[in-house]
C-alpha cells in the first residue's frame, strides 16, 4: 500500500538522506504556481536554513517536514481515500516524497514499461478528480471525487449485487 499523500520520513535515518530530500523537494515546491508567494518563500526559507546545517537533526527535520507535508494538506492519512497500490520495489522508490514527486516517479517507471495497477497511475494522474485545477497537491477534492468512483465501483458492481442475491 502507498500513502498518496506522504506519510511520514521513516527510511531518512541519515543526515545525508535528510538534506537530499529537503533539496529535491525545493524544486518540487518551486513548480507549484497555486501557492502564494508567502507560502513559498517561507518554506523554502526555512528548508534553506536547515540545509545550512552541517548535521541536519532528527527532530528539526521531522518538524519541517510535517510543516511541508502541511503545506501540501494536512487529513487523515491512513483511509482508502489516500492510499494506492504497488509492488514493494516501487513503493519503497515513492516512500518519502510529496505529491509531485512521487507523480513523476510513477510517470516515469510507467515509461519504463514498470508495471503500475491503472488505479495508482490514474490517482498519480489526477484522473478521478472532478476540477483538475493543479496537478501538485492531493487535495480533500481529489480524495473525495476517487472515494466516489470506489464506492461506485464496488457497491454498483459487486455489493448492490450480493445484496440482491441474498434477498432472492
Amino acid at each position: 500500500l502507498e500513502h498518496i499523500h506522504a506519510q511520514n520520513s521513516k527510511g531518512l535515518d541519515s543526515s545525508e538522506t535528510r538534506k537530499a530530500w529537503l533539496i529535491e523537494t525545493i524544486k518540487d515546491i518551486e513548480k507549484i504556481n497555486d501557492l502564494k508567494s508567502e507560502q513559498k518563500f517561507s518554506i523554502i526559507e526555512q528548508i534553506n536554513r536547515v540545509i545550512e546545517k552541517n548535521k541536519i537533526d532528527e527532530n528539526e527535520f521531522n518538524e519541517i517536514q510535517q510543516n511541508i507535508f502541511k503545506l501540501f494538506g494536512d487529513y487523515e492519512l491512513h483511509t482508502i481515500d489516500n492510499l494506492a497500490l504497488l509492488s514493494g520495489r516501487h513503493n519503497s522508490k515513492l516512500n518519502n516524497s510529496i505529491f509531485p514527486a512521487k507523480r513523476d516517479i510513477i510517470i516515469e517507471l510507467d515509461k519504463n514499461g514498470s508495471f503500475i495497477p491503472i488505479c495508482t497511475k490514474n490517482v498519480f494522474l489526477k484522473y478521478f478528480s472532478k476540477n483538475l485545477s493543479q496537478v501538485y497537491f492531493w487535495s480533500q477534492d481529489d480524495r473525495n471525487d476517487y472515494f466516489k468512483d470506489i464506492e461506485e465501483k464496488l457497491v454498483g458492481k459487486y455489493l448492490k449485487n450480493t445484496a440482491e442475491e441474498e434477498n432472492n
